[in-house]
């Protein structure tokens, strides 16, 4: 997006990007990892504003320790060396306490973190961290950023199906858990919008917004529409929480014996499933931001692009 609008664009990555970036006089690239403080000072030396939408995705505790919150802690300090007008760092709703009672209240901003996010695993106490890094660092002086926590991004070359909408299973459409659940979905170029919007607002005080789609499309409709879409003929079948819960006892059972963290638990089961939903008040208020696409629409795209390959 910044590349169609003239901008020139300095980005950090381990691998190569695709050539016509390579061959962009308005693209400088520099590889390496966030969890190198010299590679990430020279990406930012230099530079008026940081997107800082890098982080570990996969990988154990030292992974996501390396990627999200040694890498976090790299670009606020060269940030804050360099004098960087602003920062947009992309944090996510897992650092959120998704597993509490909520009596029908959507989440806003101010909802509580989560309390155990070991028992969430390594990505939730890693983005925990870094979001922490990066609002200690407001506070402390010297840094202007604003953090954004985007639903969970859907868009073309990405396969839509999770656990928080369905899974495919040959034939079958599986979804864990109830059907009528409403999945917090961003679809991706919605999101660029909320990040450039953000750019060019004064909330670098460290402001946080959630950005998640308005929609109320369920993860029966979800499966149906990937059905229609892509699998004709194909069913849906409902696998009960019950069931779900049983299975993750085992697992954590048998984990507990070999001494390693659980891929599944009860605890991560509730807060992936529970029946929430989020409010996005403030960042239609204070970024004027809503889904000019919205999922629906995106969906579109997504499978469109699915058929031709």
């Amino acid at each position: 997006r910044l590349l169609r609008e003239g901008e020139r664009v300095r980005i950090l990555v381990r691998r190569p990007p695709p050539t016509e970036w390579m061959n962009n006089s308005n693209v400088e690239v520099v590889l390496g990892d966030l969890g190198d403080a010299e590679v990430v000072d020279r990406a930012v030396a230099g530079t008026e504003i940081v997107y800082h939408v890098g982080g570990a995705m996969k990988g154990g505790p030292i992974e996501h320790e390396r990627g999200s919150v040694v890498g976090t802690q790299n670009v606020v300090e060269s940030v804050r060396k360099h004098k960087v007008r602003k920062l947009i760092f992309i944090s996510s709703l897992s650092v959120l306490w998704t597993a509490a009672p909520r009596n029908g209240k959507k989440i806003t901003e101010s909802w509580r973190l989560e309390p155990m996010p070991e028992r969430r695993g390594a990505y939730t106490q890693a983005k925990q961290q870094a979001e922490k890094v990066v609002v200690d660092a407001v506070k402390q002086g010297g840094v202007h950023a604003v953090i954004l926590r985007p639903a969970k991004v859907l868009g073309v070359g990405v396969q839509p199906t999770s656990l928080e909408t369905a899974i495919r299973g040959g034939r079958r459409m599986v979804i864990l858990g109830s059907g009528s659940l409403i999945p917090g979905l961003i679809y991706v170029e919605d999101l660029v919008d909320s990040i450039q919007l953000a750019a060019q607002s004064n909330a670098f005080d460290g402001s946080i917004f959630h950005i998640v789609d308005p929609s109320t499309l369920t993860r029966d409709e979800f499966a149906k529409l990937y059905i229609q879409e892509l699998l004709p003929g194909g069913k849906i079948t409902h696998v009960p929480m019950v069931l779900m819960y049983g299975m993750a006892i085992g697992i954590e059972l048998l984990m507990k014996v070999l001494r390693k963290p659980a891929p599944l638990s009860r605890y991560k089961l509730r807060s992936a499933l529970a029946p929430f939903a989020y409010d996005c008040t403030a960042a239609e208020e204070k970024l004027g931001w809503k889904p000019a696409i919205g999922i629906r629409a995106g969906l579109d795209e997504i499978f469109k692009s699915m058929k031709k390959k």
